[in-house]
């Protein structure tokens, strides 16, 4: 049988896809984007598991050719990560066996706009990590925010208006082409992220300033403040020492201040600050899933001498849904249905990273996902 494993990326390394090689199933990995719109061309696969990848980054018509194909009576598995459960994208959530949990409200997506210093004294290294750092941003924003971006040195050189996350790719090009050269002009900066931030009230409007220079003080307040009074908070780093006048910026906007002493620690900070005033959708510590209702593929699988999990995503189990594996809580970890012809199964845990690194090295692990993906 083949299986299509469709992954954020077909780089790092897919633990899952060992797994269900060694249990003798042929295995294709893909990106979302190079999923195919047709579900006629999905007919060579048996069984297609999204493998902690945002259904978010599916085109609509990926969504509805899965669903089409799903009903018709293929196998679907989606394992979050650490990817929110939430309503959209509706085409692909309505025939998921979890909904997005009753006791977190979900909220507004944001509209974000990185403002990159790239003066001169930020070449090599930390111009490095600052690109990294802005691209993990993006990466890490819901699919229904937009993203914007400044890069600044003496002026304002760069400057894109916020876009869907559709078009976040043209915001990671950008990104990634940044140099560095010129002084340090933190008014100018802000100033050009005013221009492009939109009032649009769906949206909480958020501004991350990165800088390790000294600029003028009195304008950069000034536009901070006008930034406050239109209801855009900003989070500022400073990178290298601490820094009165970023300091002073994320006080007026409301924000987080940051010192980043090490560039490598870049990364995390724009991932933090990219998720700003958003509700943690996830548990994390250590876990054991606990059995529910019994299903065939779950014969022989024994998480009690096994590694535990570290965390999971928050989700309500469908009424009509099955709830195969919980939490001590109650919680679905593993929810299975029938749509159509077919059958799907939402697991809210991970199969790589840090929440599975360790009960990836127990037999549970290799069992569930062989036994499962088989009979799916």
């Amino acid at each position: 049988p083949r299986v299509l494993l469709i992954r954020p990326d077909t780089t790092s390394v897919a633990p899952l896809a060992t797994v269900l090689r060694d249990a003798r199933l042929q295995v294709e990995i893909a990106t979302p984007q190079m999923v195919a719109q047709d579900p006629a061309s999905l007919n060579r696969f048996q069984l297609v598991i999204i493998d902690e990848a945002s259904p978010s980054l599916l085109q609509d018509a990926q969504q509805q050719a899965i669903r089409n194909w799903v009903e018709a009576g293929g196998g679907l598995i989606s394992v979050t990560g650490t990817n929110a459960v939430r309503s959209e994208p509706r085409i692909l959530r309505e025939i998921e066996p979890v909904i997005p949990p009753r006791a977190i409200p979900e909220t507004p997506p944001m509209e974000i706009v990185l403002v990159i210093d790239r003066s001169g004294s930020m070449s090599g290294y930390q111009m490095h990590m600052a690109r990294q750092a802005g691209i993990a941003a993006v990466q890490a924003m819901r699919a229904d925010s937009r993203v914007g971006l400044v890069a600044f040195s003496g002026s304002p050189d760069t400057v894109i208006p916020p876009v869907d996350m559709n078009q976040s790719h043209y915001i990671i090009g950008m990104i990634g082409s940044l140099s560095s050269g010129g002084g340090t002009d933190i008014a100018s900066a802000l100033n050009a992220a005013s221009s492009i931030m939109s009032n649009d009230p769906r949206f909480l409007h958020h501004i991350i300033l990165l800088s390790d220079g000294v600029s003028s003080s009195g304008p950069a307040i000034m536009e901070a403040q006008n930034l406050a009074f239109r209801g855009i908070t900003i989070s500022t780093i400073s990178l290298g020492s601490r820094n009165s006048l970023m300091s002073d910026i994320a006080s007026i906007g409301r924000g987080r201040y940051h010192v980043a002493h090490d560039p490598s620690t870049l990364p995390r900070l724009f991932v933090r600050e990219a998720r700003y005033r958003q509700a943690p959708p996830h548990r994390e510590g250590a876990f054991r899933p606990e059995m529910g209702e019994t299903a065939a593929f779950l014969d022989g699988v024994d998480f009690s001498q096994d590694p535990h999990l570290m965390g999971y995503v928050l989700a309500d189990a469908r009424p009509e849904a099955q709830t195969l594996l919980r939490s001590s809580e109650g919680d679905p970890i593993l929810a299975h249905w029938e749509v159509g012809e077919g059958r799907v199964a939402t697991f809210t845990s991970a199969t790589a990273g840090r929440w599975s690194n360790g009960w990836r090295t127990g037999q549970s692990f290799r069992r569930l996902w062989s036994q499962m993906s088989w009979e799916m």
